[in-house]
């Protein structure tokens, strides 16, 4: 009696844990999943899958983002100035200290392109390339004090007084983006995943438009290169809202800026200050169903039964 007690306890124990690892509301991709799914006689995935391997579905298709841009304020920019000029032998000096205080600003964000999900997935589920439209709005607030001193020819200092200038300047920049991602995904409902994306995206500056900065001595507005490539991560929480349709409400920051090169840093100067790229979005991914042909057997025998 005992011993049928202990093998029923096992029994159950046994089926409760398989229950975790292949529960519909889990739907993770452990291991013994991954061995499930590489059997080339058993492609089905779970029902509930990101990217079901039923015959019915094909592992790529379209996506589409609609969403938003902000331009975090980061570092302000300020610094103390310097400047020399010579004039008939007459030299003009003048000292200066500025801050400018960066504000963000929102823009657009359209995102459009082809996604391919990994029939044998090791840590990346699936891959995505596309193109991206993104608008970077921001601006600084300029203040700054100098002071002028006069070196005439016979060496006399004429201080020529201290001046001020406060001026706050725009800029909005539109950038055409191309996208590599790749994606490892988390069940943690029936129908609802995380997705942490890593990726490049090598952006195009197609039109600028910026305020020229303050004129101040010794001061040079400063702008991002009109090529950037950087590293990003995105983070997704989404859930299938039709066998075919994924909606993905997203955020995605910059990790790295590889070229131009800026010691590691994933910020952008404009001005005088550092303003850090923070995109919105809500994506769309459409799962495509594959087309069965119907082949209708033809009759290849003799023409008539005669």
């Amino acid at each position: 009696m005992k011993s049928r007690i202990l093998v029923l306890i096992s029994m159950f124990l046994f089926s409760s844990v398989e229950a975790q690892q292949y529960s519909p509301k889990g739907g993770s991709y452990g291991k013994k999943k991954s061995k499930y799914r590489t059997s080339s006689s058993r492609l089905k995935r779970n029902a509930t899958d990101v990217f079901p391997l039923d015959p019915e579905f094909k592992l790529n298709g379209w996506f589409a983002a609609i969403g938003g841009t902000y331009m975090l304020p980061m570092s302000s920019g300020e610094d103390n100035t310097y400047i020399k000029q010579t004039f008939n032998d007459s030299i003009v000096e003048q000292f200066g200290k500025y801050t400018g205080k960066p504000a963000g600003k929102l823009g657009l964000y359209f995102a459009g392109g082809w996604f391919h999900s990994f029939q044998n997935p090791s840590f990346f589920h699936f891959m995505d390339v596309g193109i991206s439209y993104r608008q970077y709005k921001g601006s600084e607030d300029f203040s700054g004090t100098y002071n002028s001193v006069l070196t005439d020819t016979m060496g006399n200092e004429i201080d020529l007084g201290s001046n001020s200038v406060h001026q706050t300047d725009n800029y909005s920049d539109q950038i055409l983006s191309l996208n590599v991602n790749f994606t490892h995904h988390l069940h943690f409902s029936r129908y609802g995943f995380i997705q942490n994306t890593i990726g490049v995206n090598a952006d195009y500056f197609l039109t600028k438009s910026r305020s020229s900065g303050p004129v101040f001595p010794g001061y040079t507005a400063a702008f991002p290169n009109d090529i950037q490539v950087q590293l990003h991560y995105r983070f997704g929480v989404g859930w299938k809202a039709t066998p075919t349709l994924l909606i993905i409400p997203s955020v995605e920051i910059p990790v790295l800026t590889g070229y131009e090169f800026d010691s590691f840093k994933s910020s952008l100067l404009y001005f005088s200050s550092r303003h850090y790229p923070i995109l919105f979005s809500v994506r769309f991914m459409f799962l495509r169903r594959t087309s069965e042909d119907c082949i209708v057997p033809e009759y290849d025998g003799p023409s008539n039964f005669n």
